[in-house]
């Protein structure tokens, strides 16, 4: 009898994950119909019907994150190491200098042909597992053209407990932090942007971002203006400045969080001994944005003569 229900419980664990891959090919089926739409001429589409599409790229996404199997990365790995199924799927340490693994790696798929409109990599999605408080999380993103959604997950209850924008071309979420009991900070990639944070509220089952940041922010063309509260923090970068810079320097020297002293931070000298930094006080952190490139090089890079 007890042999008969492990197997049983096998089959459905086998049965579960194939689903999470069936999910997984649903949404690059949607996600082609829609960027062969949205790449036609002008004329020979409407809006309506783009808007359907992308909504319909975005409901398959949910039904693969909400998916029981979803963080089973496992299964992901040997199916696309077999011939059945047309993705890549690679792993990457978010920080290199640490050795374990745990609550330190994220998971790209990447769809073979698919290439992510004009860009020369193909379209992918990430999967980032995060453990908070011992709340077990993942984060799921997906992104075309250097833009796209990004969704956390409580693994325990398996349900999307949060939704942002993500504006980069690499994973979505660099840290998650815990600040105080009814709130986190969560540090985002913005590619070639740079870096933002935010303030998550937790104290009900959907979290909701509030303006937990006090102090000048930058506008367009790098303008300043006081704000009594904003949503985020931003450390504003651009691809000239990080050409100038090593692979994956904002990693080490840009928003970083310390639990302990519930104090955020950001380096403003090229030696990273000088700092920004604000404490969690009142509900707010007083902190500026700030520009990179007030203690960078952001002259364009000059052509070897």
């Amino acid at each position: 009898m007890k042999k008969a229900a492990l197997l049983i419980a096998l089959c459905l664990a086998g049965i579960n994950s194939f689903g999470q891959i069936d999910k997984l090919e649903n949404f690059r089926k949607e996600l082609m119909l829609y960027m062969d739409y949205d790449q036609r001429a002008t004329d020979a589409k409407n809006e309506s019907e783009a808007k359907e599409l992308k909504e319909n790229v975005e409901k398959v996404f949910r039904k693969f994150v909400l998916d029981k199997e979803s963080k089973n990365t496992d299964r992901l790995k040997t199916e696309a190491e077999s011939s059945n199924y047309s993705y890549s799927f690679s792993n990457v340490k978010r920080e290199k200098m640490v050795q374990s693994t745990e609550n330190n790696e994220d998971f790209k798929i990447s769809f073979y042909g698919m290439y992510d409109y004009k860009l020369s990599n193909f379209v992918s999605i990430y999967i980032q597992p995060f453990l908070l408080s011992k709340n077990e999380l993942c984060v799921y993103y997906y992104k075309l053209n250097g833009k796209g959604k990004y969704f956390v997950k409580e693994i325990d209850s398996n349900k999307i407990i949060f939704t942002s924008e993500g504006l980069t071309s690499n994973a979505a979420v660099i840290k998650i932090h815990q600040i105080d009991k009814n709130h986190v900070l969560i540090i985002e990639d913005m590619g070639d942007d740079g870096q933002r944070a935010l303030v998550v509220k937790t104290e009900k089952k959907e979290w909701a971002a509030v303006e937990g940041f006090k102090g000048n922010l930058i506008e367009h063309n790098n303008e300043k203006k006081f704000a009594e509260s904003r949503k985020y923090l931003r450390l504003v970068s651009n691809k000239t400045i990080q050409n100038h810079q090593s692979f994956g320097f904002l990693k080490q020297n840009g928003i970083r969080y310390n639990e302990e002293l519930k104090t955020i931070v950001y380096s403003i000298s090229e030696d990273n001994l000088t700092f920004k930094e604000a404490k969690w006080e009142g509900k707010l952190f007083v902190i500026d944005d700030y520009y990179l490139g007030d203690h960078l090089p952001d002259e364009p890079m000059p052509f070897p003569g």
